[in-house]
């Protein structure tokens, strides 16, 4: 009796496994798709556009090398800071034939978003003839701090990774479907994280977050796929050489640097997006080994397994000593 439980039990396993690994294995060992022609691009129009938030750097830059390299027209929407201007400037100087504009915007103004502001500047933008086809919502921020601070980092960060990327999404996302109409398709890229299917203390926050992204790409990809629009959330791994650590505490987490050793470059995430997006009806997908890993181990072991490790953890961790029992808004509010 034991021996058949067991066999099936083993053949559930490795299903299960097989099943995770699939989208593993489209994201590493395909060849990257050119979206350009697969959308309906022609070299000799060149009119296509892909609407990139979060784009001055990081993943949301290499996102933008990519289109440009197949011949997208960009429309990167970041801060309106010096690095924005530098991400143009170089984009323009690599692929001449391509236009490349800009829309300052600092996603903490949520009078931009919930006045209409931004969401009426994008569809006079569409109005003036700019055809979208690709869009990647990639915009966001990540805190480590307590949530009994209170701070409101917290919401600020919400608004950024969730709320801003919708309002945008909510602007072109129907003119992307209404492509179908001609016989042409379209793609919207997600980034989430993989830390949106961990337990993550200390940044409860940001893990929320990516899990929307993550979770509302999951339900948006059926019904898009009858729109013939093609919809993908990353979940990457720890990613080296982005400016989202600037809101991490000053010093840096001791956990980041060790999580290093097995960290991906921006240039790796958006080379798996290319080879991912639209393929076999994948609409989530991990990259790197950290994410892998994150995946198969609350997968098999359980999210509350690890919650009640990581507590069990988190009194002897030097960040939690030096950014949170010894933290200066820790001591303000204790006195």
């Amino acid at each position: 009796m034991m021996v058949p439980f067991l066999v099936i039990l083993g053949a559930t396993l490795i299903g299960s496994l097989f099943l995770y690994l699939f989208p593993t294995f489209l994201a590493n060992f395909l060849p990257e798709q050119n979206l350009f022609r697969k959308y309906g691009g022609s070299p000799h129009t060149r009119s296509l556009w892909a609407v990139v938030t979060g784009g001055s750097n990081g993943i949301g830059l290499e996102y933008c090398k990519h289109a440009a390299s197949q011949g997208f027209n960009l429309l990167i929407i970041a801060l309106p800071d010096d690095c924005l201007a530098a991400a143009a400037s170089t984009l323009r100087t690599e692929f001449p034939g391509v236009l490349v504009e800009t829309l300052g915007v600092n996603f903490r103004d949520t009078s931009l978003c919930f006045g209409g502001t931004l969401g009426e500047r994008l569809r006079t933008w569409i109005k003036d003839g700019h055809e979208v086809a690709l869009l990647a919502l990639n915009a966001g921020v990540c805190l480590f701090e307590d949530a009994a601070w209170g701070t409101p980092g917290q919401l600020d960060m919400l608004h950024i990774n969730v709320l801003a990327n919708m309002h945008v999404f909510t602007a072109l996302y129907p003119t992307i479907c209404q492509r179908d109409t001609a016989g042409r398709r379209g793609g919207v890229l997600f980034t989430s994280s993989c830390m949106g299917c961990i337990p993550d203390p200390y940044g409860a926050g940001y893990a929320a977050s990516k899990a929307y992204l993550a979770s509302y790409a999951l339900s948006l990809g059926p019904e898009a796929a009858l729109h013939r629009v093609d919809v993908l959330a990353l979940c990457p791994g720890f990613v080296r050489g982005t400016h989202f650590t600037r809101s991490l505490p000053k010093g840096g987490l001791a956990v980041l640097a060790a999580l290093r050793l097995i960290s991906q470059t921006p240039s790796q995430v958006a080379s798996a997006a290319w080879r991912a997006l639209g393929r076999w009806g994948v609409y989530t997908c991990e990259t790197g080994l950290f994410g892998w890993l994150s995946h198969l181990c609350v997968q098999y072991a359980g999210g509350w397994l690890l919650a009640g490790a990581m507590r069990a953890a988190i009194p002897w961790t030097p960040d939690y000593r030096r950014h949170i029992r010894d933290s200066p808004e820790r001591c303000q509010r204790s006195r």
